[in-house]
């Protein structure tokens, strides 16, 4: 019995304590260091609770930007046979309203892939990629967003046969990632996977890289 009636007190008392914590944080116009800090209805901007209407109003978040960032990531591919290699790409472009992108990617010959097949019997391949793709940053909530994107573009795999790189064309597909805007100038990404299909010599190659970016929103 003494149970049951200490559950029916902790019950009671939640609400009043749900109300008390909303209550402790701050109000529209208090300090925060966080959207934490505030209460649920409001943002924190520029160290000060704001209504919503307001931070979008000030805030630079849905508006146009210009960005240039870099990425790390690994890649497993299929055509013959099974590669893996390791993908260090850099990337520049344009957000629209904080959603809308256009997007340039370039692989300067950085990307190396290594035959798990027959390893000892096939040095490390340089690949040179680049790739245009249109996209949209669906949002989640206000600093998360997930990541839609396709386009094309091409490269070459180097150092296949001595002295003569091998031009691929490709297509490109990302619907598994999330962004996140971590500030006012930086939106980090994650692509699990983003997916390529490579025409190399009319052989269809298939890709997958999972991938880490950093951007810098200008």
């Amino acid at each position: 019995m003494r149970a049951l009636g200490f559950a029916a007190l902790v019950l009671a008392l939640a609400p009043l304590t749900a109300r008390a914590q909303e209550t402790a944080r701050a109000g529209v116009g208090g300090a925060c260091g966080a959207r934490a800090d505030c209460q649920d209805d409001l943002r924190c901007f520029k160290q000060q609770c704001i209504d919503r209407e307001t931070f979008e109003s000030r805030s630079t978040y849905n508006s146009t930007r210009y960005f240039m960032g870099v990425g790390l990531g690994g890649v497993l591919a299929y055509g013959n046979g099974f590669a893996a290699g390791v993908q260090q790409m850099i990337h520049a472009g344009v957000l629209f309203g904080g959603h809308a992108e256009i997007r340039l990617e370039v692989s300067p010959a950085t990307t190396l892939m290594f035959n798990l097949l027959t390893p000892a019997d096939q040095p490390p391949t340089a690949v040179f990629e680049s790739a245009l793709t249109i996209g949209y940053l669906i949002p989640i909530n206000d600093f998360t967003s997930w990541i839609v994107r396709i386009g094309g573009g091409g490269g070459a795999f180097l150092g296949i046969r001595p002295g003569t790189p091998q031009p691929f064309g490709e297509l490109r597909l990302d619907v598994v990632g999330v962004a996140v805007r971590t500030s006012e100038h930086l939106l980090v990404e994650f692509n699990v996977p983003s997916l390529r299909v490579l025409d190399v010599s009319s052989r269809v190659v298939l890709m997958a890289v999972t991938n880490v970016g950093f951007n810098y929103l200008f």
